[in-house]
This record gives C-alpha cells, sequence and structure tokens, in this order.
C-alpha cells in the first residue's frame, strides 16, 4: 500500500491523564501515597469532521448543569465567563451522576468516537515519574497506530498540558523519534483544558476511569467510595475501544 492510499480523514484523540503520576503506597496502615494505584491516558476519539458538533453540545451540557455556579462566579455577563468555566471531573464523579457520563458516552459514540484509556498499575520499587509518562505514552502510541493501520486512517492526539519537572513537550518528541510510526500525523500536541472543551471532556472520563478502576480492584483502600463498579465497566466496554486496558504487575486481589 502506498503513502498515497491512506484514507486522509483524520481522528482526532482527546487526552487527559487518569490516576496519579507519583508515589502510591498500598500499605492501608499507611497515609501519605494514597492518591491512585495507577497512571494512564484516557479520553476519547472522534473523526475530524464531528469535533465542533460535539465541543458545542458538551459546551451547553456543562452551562446547563452548572448554570447557577457559573452565574455567580462574577459580575460579568454570563456568555462572557462561561466558555472559560472548568469543572473538574473528580468533583464531578459520583454514583449520582453517573446518568450523566453515561449521555456523554452516547453522544460521543453516536458521533462515531470511542473512549479510550491506557494505564498501568504502579511498581512500588520504581515510582519513576518520567518513566511512568513515557511508558504509558508509547503504549498509547503504539495500540492506536495499530488500530488505525487497520482503519487506514491517519489520527491525532491532543493532551491536556501539565506543569512538571519534565517536559511533556519534549518526551512525546522522543517517543516519536525512537518508535516512529505511520498513521500518527504529528506529534501530540499540549493544550490548555481552560480552552478546549473537548480536553474538559477528556478530564471527565479520566476521573471515571480512574475511580471505577481502583474501587473495583481496591475496595479495601476506597471502601468510602460508593459507586456500581460492574455497571461502569459494562459501559467502559460497551463505548470504548476494544484494546482499553490496564496492565497489572500481578492480579489484584
Amino acid at each position: 500500500m502506498s503513502e498515497k492510499d491512506i484514507d486522509t480523514k483524520m481522528e482526532i484523540i482527546f487526552l487527559d491523564e487518569f490516576g496519579h503520576i507519583g508515589k502510591f503506597d498500598p500499605n492501608p496502615d499507611f497515609k501519605k501515597f494514597k492518591e491512585s494505584p495507577y497512571f494512564g491516558l484516557g479520553g476519547f476519539s472522534l473523526p475530524d469532521k464531528n469535533i465542533f458538533e460535539f465541543s458545542n453540545w458538551f459546551y451547553n451540557l456543562k452551562s446547563n448543569i452548572f448554570a447557577k455556579e457559573i452565574a455567580k462566579l462574577s459580575p460579568k455577563p454570563f456568555d462572557e465567563h462561561i466558555h472559560f468555566f472548568e469543572k473538574k471531573g473528580t468533583s464531578v464523579m459520583n454514583d449520582d451522576n453517573i446518568v450523566i457520563f453515561e449521555r456523554i458516552f452516547k453522544k460521543i459514540y453516536s458521533l462515531q468516537g470511542k473512549l479510550f484509556y491506557i494505564g498501568f498499575e504502579k511498581i512500588i520499587a520504581n515510582q519513576d515519574s518520567f518513566k511512568n509518562y513515557r511508558n504509558v505514552m508509547i503504549e498509547s502510541i503504539k495500540r492506536l497506530d495499530n488500530y488505525y493501520n487497520k482503519q487506514n486512517k491517519l489520527f491525532e492526539m491532543v493532551i491536556d498540558s501539565v506543569e512538571d519537572k519534565f517536559d511533556t513537550n519534549n518526551t512525546s518528541i522522543a517517543i516519536i523519534e525512537q518508535k516512529s510510526k505511520k498513521y500518527l500525523a504529528i506529534p501530540p500536541l499540549f493544550v490548555n483544558s481552560k480552552l478546549h472543551q473537548s480536553i474538559q471532556c477528556a478530564d471527565w472520563i479520566c476521573a471515571f476511569v480512574n475511580k471505577t478502576l481502583r474501587v473495583k480492584f481496591y475496595p479495601n483502600l476506597y471502601n468510602n467510595e460508593f459507586i456500581d463498579t460492574k455497571y461502569n465497566m459494562q459501559l467502559l466496554r460497551k463505548y470504548g475501544f476494544e484494546f482499553n486496558s490496564v496492565k497489572f504487575n500481578k492480579k489484584p486481589s
């Protein structure tokens, strides 16, 4: 197959981090390092032609759900500051709001998109933030490229920008250079979530993935969080890529 035979239609993968890139200690006797046993990238895909439709839909959904909160934020006219209003997924993700997430998943699916998540259980003896990020990026690119190879489509990755001790832009570029992939059109782009509705939605999906997985596989550590993990996993399987996964160092007890 020649380069000119590749379908020029593009799919965009909107991503954020789920879990926590730093240390995790599973010992219940210790109170520190309990943020998350996992680290990964999660979000969703959409054909490029459907991005604006979804962004507008999510914007309207968010503005309706949090209308009262938005109205109190500023004396400015409503529409001047709602564009910059951001509600983190961790504050939205609870059992009472599952219906909201299900609406989002159905909308993504109706626009020919899919949920995405790739991650791994952190190794206690080797919790290197740089390696954690690099490893999950490599695995995400590999699985997406294999998928779009079969679809004969190019894809791009748009990721929420982060401020950390390492430069994610240089990290991603180095990965692309070392692991050349045919269907990844350009190196991952890092953007400000306040300016992108789709990245904000990716953050919500990451909150859903993280909370579902940690309650499902570490119920003793997160026994104060009450969600229906069985139903949530059904939603992730129904509306997600078949290759979505979190790699465990050993089978969770």
